[in-house]
């Protein structure tokens, strides 16, 4: 991490300690540190990982103490400091952030039931150079408000991340699947193929197979 960012992220905090609204100066590692706090707390990630569910409703009411994602060894070898991840995680559209306390939760909670894949698409078809807000944007233009979207990233020899065009998101319901699905959505010239992960899921299953 650079100095300057690091300096940055501090007067931010000085100034949120304030009153005073100044926008986040967002480093590469600190995007990285907020998006792995979001995988962590997806559903999809949940229902593999039963340490992090189980963490999650032990935490369910107030959030999940910042000490924790700390020592996970991804966020680890991040380098990035509890004060910038918190920052970074308010700039989150599906994060909440106490920083008094010194916690993060997500902003709608999940619900286990038998029927929860079932809102969960997966989206491919991005180009590589997509960001976050601008993909958001795109299901809000369909009056669709993912509660949580993650982004898949591939690694080349150097160990650099790239987007690979695929995102995985929770939607609220099941009618948001199956609107999002009729909508046919496309992302600047590029058309967008939506499935649900339980079909998603199947497919893959079908192809090992063979």
């Amino acid at each position: 991490m650079t100095i300057l960012p690091r300096l940055g992220s501090l007067l931010a905090l000085d100034k949120a300690a304030e009153g005073e609204e100044q926008p986040i100066i967002m480093t590469e590692v600190m995007n990285k540190g907020k998006e792995q706090i979001e995988y962590y707390l997806s559903a999809s990630n949940m229902e593999n990982d039963s340490f992090m569910k189980e963490k999650y409703f032990e935490h369910e009411k107030n959030g999940i103490p910042i000490d924790l994602f700390m020592s996970f060894k991804k966020i680890k070898n991040l380098g990035i400091s509890s004060d910038d991840l918190l920052l970074a995680c308010g700039n989150s559209q599906f994060l909440l952030v106490d920083s008094e306390n010194r916690w993060i939760n997500r902003k709608y909670h999940i619900k286990f039931d038998a029927r929860r894949k079932n809102r969960i698409i997966r989206a491919s078809g991005f180009p590589h150079d997509s960001g976050i807000e601008a993909i958001f944007n795109t299901f809000t233009g369909i009056s669709i408000n993912p509660i949580m979207i993650n982004m898949q990233y591939t690694s080349n020899y150097e160990g650099d991340r790239h987007f690979n065009g695929i995102i995985v998101a929770e939607l609220s319901t099941e009618n948001d699947v199956d609107k999002v699905l009729d909508s046919h959505i496309r992302f600047q010239d590029a058309q967008i193929r939506i499935e649900t992960l339980v079909d998603y899921e199947k497919q893959l299953k079908k192809k090992t197979k063979h």
